[in-house]
């Protein structure tokens, strides 16, 4: 078989795990070589990371764990502390 590969060619790294958006959906790859592990550890070691993955997603999701970050307002160049400082200040406003 083929594999377009240099056959002196090392790999930088022992396990590369990459990850992109295509077409809307999260792809993984996991590249490894087969010399140095077994295919049932990297499957493993990949279900885990799925689970974790999943479960961070669910907690954000969920409706009592709902906030914002920084990162929802990047022009405003606040740090978490004055954001809810402000989201607090909003609150007491809204309760009056």
């Amino acid at each position: 078989m083929l594999t377009g590969r240099d056959p002196n060619w090392r790999r930088p790294y022992e396990l590369a795990v990459n990850a992109d958006i295509l077409r809307g959906r999260l792809r993984i790859t996991w590249d490894y070589s087969l010399a140095r592990y077994r295919r049932d550890t990297i499957e493993a070691l990949a279900q885990d990371c799925l689970k974790t993955l999943e479960a961070l997603i669910a907690h954000c999701l969920s409706p009592c764990n709902f906030g914002y970050t920084p990162s929802d307002f990047p022009l405003a160049r606040l740090d978490q502390a004055r954001l809810d400082e402000l989201l607090s200040s909003t609150r007491d406003i809204e309760d009056v």
